[in-house]
């Protein structure tokens, strides 16, 4: 990440996601998507802190959906991590 973007807001949309790994007898899984930044998780822009679930799907699209927007707030840290 460069400096001068981790003294600013960042907004971060998760779009898709490939190739997950099938987590239930059917072959597949339900994901939804946690955005980890400096340790901590963060809230969508709706205010819960994951993406909407997309059922039997392993190479799943958020999209524009608005729970995929994700507010980033300055770090703190001398090496933030973005999980």
């Amino acid at each position: 990440v460069k400096k001068e973007l981790l003294n600013r807001h960042l907004i971060l949309h998760v779009v898709d996601a490939l190739n997950l790994r099938a987590a239930d007898i059917f072959g597949k899984s339900d994901p939804y998507a946690v955005v980890i930044w400096d340790g901590k998780e963060l809230p969508n822009i709706t205010g819960t802190t994951r993406t909407s679930v997309i059922e039997q799907e392993l190479n799943p699209v958020w999209g524009d959906r608005e729970d995929a927007t994700f507010l980033i707030p300055p770090s703190t840290s001398k090496n933030p991590e973005l999980r």
